[in-house]
């Protein structure tokens, strides 16, 4: 019986003996059973669940089994359309990781692509670089414009950490005399491509040192981590939290699930799930036993789908948030044991305030953002940016340049600095044999520098020494330029003072990100929905702290998420965000000093449709009613079953930013079953492109990107309300079967009096 046979019996006996998923070739009867309760879910799991998974097992030339892991180009980098590569040269990069501490058995570039049909074969051509060296040279032709091709990359040339490919062309056109930047030179490398590699499974002991900085980088792909955590942390949620947020660090693109379950009841819910990466946070007497309260205890082991189950340990919620957060901290150096007492560091306190002594210089390489030695060519041309980070207020920056020239530029030849658009500053490239500057300095002024994300651009430009005979020459004289920056090149943020990270985004947008999640009522179901939430939040902006508390944010601060049942939101929780409870019903609060605003039919029509496009369901609007104060929102839900409430009110000015608002946000449910469908439908069916003080923008998987611009969301000074009823299934059925009941009805009814009309005859017979 081979693995593949639909004899349904086949489904009630032991595993065949297959690569990878087999039983092994002897037991001892005592651990039969054992045995094949370990092999059933990894042989006889359906294909379906198997191919979402991407797992497979294999098994390399020495019998080790190895886990084979492939992602397409797009997983790498999700904001990256299709690589296009145009002109008659030009070059573009996939970064990727390899699993340090592991083996590569074998890898390999599964290219597909196309080129442009003007193409001349034997003068195009695409290479494929490794590090910098040399893998696989292509031929371009466009008699035959499709590529694919598979490119095996030797597993000895891989670095441990992160590696980079290039994929860099030579084009030339049928008419050879194309400019450089002729619209007939293209190469469109597909996001379908695939990227492969095969690790050997038992290559390696499985220790908290092979885990290094990363305890996600060697495992087992998957598309979801399930987080078992002890009930007793909904009144301490601080180490969910942590550890939501190491997980989105380590990997952004997993799903997350966050599951409350009693620890007498944690190993038969790790024995039932098909994640290959299991986390499990729990208080426990005696957990890190002699070495005080600040500690904790990492252990690791293998799961029956070939993954690993990390448990985090401790006597305290605070070791247990520290240890949470140690994990995805990058530089971790682990011990090399499956189970260790890490020691909590200590709390390192808020950062200083903008009035602060100076702050010292910041160095940042151009390796440190992942940009190796980059050369390009032809008479004017642009580097890979480089983006960098300036912590700093009111700072300039220094700019060392290690760099090198090709002969033949001419008088006014430079490189253009560019630094968020606007040019500062140019390098001469005046020697006419070429030249190299070991350590060119170049200044960036402090009003070229923002607090916060910048971007650096270098942009060659040259001219010739000469009038060119004809274009064709011009083009060639393009061409045979060349310009190298190399990646020890670095940037010097000078003076200033430091920034508090939470306030980097006001500095630069003038509104204040989502970053605090408060719950109001700390049950497991609201914990694990507002953790799953916040793990999407850290994904999308992982440079801003996310905080889950239990009560408002002590200084009223907006971006505020505040979640809970309504039943059970006390109004002081809701106070801070300008929405009181008015006859059991959140409302609009009038703040002080100022006219309440009503929310109209327009305005709530406009935030209902928004949300309803959201969470796909039908949002119904209101009516507004009279209080003592006014006129306010009678925050009345109709419709059936759990019912969800979206609202947006505003926040005090931001203090750096005068005249813009940053409203909080305020997520509520009749139920904690209503709370968590709604923050899992946001997580789950929704894109989240962007999230700023004055909406949350999102786009419904699927479909192209929705830009909702804050000005365009109407939001009044005081607050809008949006309401979102979802059926209840038992109901839509009964409603159904009514439907049917009355178009029977109407059918028979209408037959009847057809009949009666035709034939006439028929009443007297029926009275008769």
């Amino acid at each position: 019986m081979d693995g593949h046979s639909k004899d349904p019996q086949s489904r009630h006996m032991p595993c065949p003996d297959r690569p990878g998923h087999g039983l092994p070739a002897r037991f001892q009867p005592a651990r039969w059973a054992a045995g094949l309760a370990l092999a059933l879910p990894l042989c006889c799991q359906p294909a379906q669940a198997r191919l979402e998974h991407r797992q497979s097992e294999v098994r390399s030339g020495a019998g080790i089994p190895a886990t084979a892991i492939s992602h397409p180009l797009a997983w790498y980098d999700r904001d990256r359309a299709p690589i296009v590569l145009k002109g008659r040269s030009a070059s573009g990069d996939i970064t990727f990781q390899v699993a340090d501490h592991r083996e590569v058995s074998a890898a390999e570039l599964h290219l597909l692509g196309t080129n442009s049909a003007s193409l001349i074969g034997g003068a195009s051509q695409l290479l494929v670089l490794l590090n910098g060296s040399p893998l696989k040279q292509i031929p371009l032709d466009g008699s035959s414009p499709t590529i694919d091709r598979t490119i095996g990359i030797p597993p000895g040339d891989l670095r441990d950490g992160t590696n980079q490919l290039t994929l860099s062309v030579t084009q030339k056109a049928a008419q050879g005399c194309e400019a450089f930047d002729d619209p007939a030179l293209w190469t469109r490398i597909s996001p379908k491509s695939q990227l492969s590699m095969s690790y050997r499974r038992d290559s390696v002991p499985l220790t908290l040192a092979s885990l290094k900085s990363s305890f996600m980088s060697w495992q087992p792909d998957t598309s979801h981590i399930f987080v078992l955590y002890d009930p007793a942390l909904a009144r301490a949620p601080e180490p969910i939290m942590a550890i939501a947020r190491s997980v989105a660090r380590a990997d952004a693109m997993r799903a997350v699930s966050f599951v409350a379950r009693p620890l007498d009841r944690v190993g038969k819910a790790v024995a039932q799930t098909s994640a290959a990466t299991v986390i499990i946070l729990k208080l426990e007497n005696g957990a890190a036993a002699g070495s005080g309260l600040d500690a904790a205890t990492l252990s690791i082991a293998r799961n029956p789908v070939g993954g690993v189950v990390m448990t985090i340990a401790a006597e305290t919620p605070r070791a247990l948030t520290g240890a949470a957060r140690l994990i995805g901290r990058p530089g971790t150096v682990w011990p090399n044991e499956q189970s260790a007492v890490i020691r909590v560091p200590a709390a390192t306190g808020h950062a200083q305030s903008p009035h602060a002594p100076a702050a010292s210089p910041t160095d940042i390489s151009f390796r440190a953002t992942g940009l190796p030695t980059q050369t390009e060519h032809g008479r004017s041309s642009q580097f890979a940016p480089v983006t960098f980070w300036n912590p700093n207020w009111d700072s300039h920056a220094i700019l060392y340049l290690h760099m090198a020239y090709s002969a033949g530029g001419g008088a006014g030849s430079m490189i253009q600095a560019l630094v968020n658009g606007k040019m500062v500053n140019t390098i001469p490239l005046t020697n006419p044999d070429g030249g190299t500057y070991p350590d060119y300095k170049l200044l960036v002024p402090q009003d070229a520098l923002k607090v916060g994300r910048n971007r650096l651009v270098l942009k060659p430009v040259f001219q010739m020494q000469h009038a060119a005979a004809s274009a064709c020459v011009a083009n060639d004289f393009g061409h045979n330029l060349a310009v190298t920056v190399f990646s020890d090149s670095h940037l010097t943020i000078i003076g200033g003072a430091p920034v508090d990270k939470d306030d980097l985004a006001a500095m630069t947008t003038g509104v204040y990100p989502l970053r605090t999640i408060a719950i109001a009522s700390p049950s497991p179901a609201a914990i694990s929905a507002a953790a799953t939430l916040g793990a999407k939040l850290a994904q999308v902006t992982p440079d801003q702290p996310l905080n889950l508390v239990l009560e408002p944010h002590p200084a009223a601060k907006p971006g505020v998420l505040v979640v809970g049942a309504v039943s059970r939101l006390p109004e002081q929780l809701l106070s801070a965000s300008g929405i009181s409870l008015v006859g059991g019903s959140p409302a609009v609060k009038e703040p002080s000093g100022r006219t309440p605003h009503v929310p109209d039919a327009a305005d709530l029509d406009d935030v209902t449709a928004w949300l309803g496009r959201i969470f796909g369901n039908r949002a119904e609007s209101a009516p507004t009613g009279k209080t003592g104060h006014g006129q306010a929102a009678d925050a009345t839900v109709q419709g059936f079953g759990n019912a969800a409430i979206m609202a947006v009110a505003d926040a005090p000015a931001v203090p750096d930013a005068p005249g813009r608002l940053a409203p909080a946000i305020v997520l509520t449910a009749k139920s904690d079953a209503g709370l968590a469908q709604a923050m899992g439908k946001l997580v789950h069916t929704a894109t989240w492109r962007q999230i700023s003080g004055q909406a949350i923008v999102v786009a419904p998987a699927k479909s192209e990107l929705q830009v909702l611009p804050a000005e365009n969301v109407p939001i009044g000074p005081s607050a809008r309300l949006g309401f979102l009823a979802t059926r209840n299934p038992l109901t839509t059925v009964l409603a159904v079967l009514g439907t049917l009941v009355i178009l029977i009805l109407l059918v028979r009814t209408f037959v009847t009096l057809r009949r009666r009309r035709l034939h006439p005859s028929v009443k007297g017979v029926d009275e008769r």
